[in-house]
């Protein structure tokens, strides 16, 4: 029996990151390289598509499930955990203005 996950096609998700994992600036080159290599059957397992088919699996779905449960948990369960956090959260943006700056346009005539 496999001692890891199974691997499947590379995973790429152009809707949260077109440009890809490792140019988002969100993960770590060896989190994006686990987001890619093991990120479509994380996928599949997380949504249900397919059964775990070993221990390390199940463990990941259970983690997922309920992480608060467990002390301790994998690189590639923190990383799937932390990716699914960052395409979930709402993104704030604080935007620091001063009341008083004034436009210029073109042709105001100030030179």
């Amino acid at each position: 029996m496999q001692a890891t996950f199974v691997e499947e096609k590379k995973y790429y998700d152009d809707k949260n990151y077109p440009h890809g994992f490792n140019r988002s600036g969100d993960y770590t080159i060896k989190e994006s390289q686990v987001l890619e290599n093991y990120g479509t059957r994380l996928s599949l397992l997380a949504t249900g598509e397919v059964q775990p088919a070993n221990d390390v699996e199940q463990h990941f779905v259970d983690v997922i499930t309920n992480p608060d449960d467990f002390a301790e948990i994998s690189f590639i369960e923190k990383t799937w955990l932390k990716y699914q956090r960052l395409i979930t959260e709402v993104k704030r943006v604080y935007i620091l203005a001063d009341g008083n700056n004034v436009i210029f346009e073109e042709n105001s005539g100030l030179e």
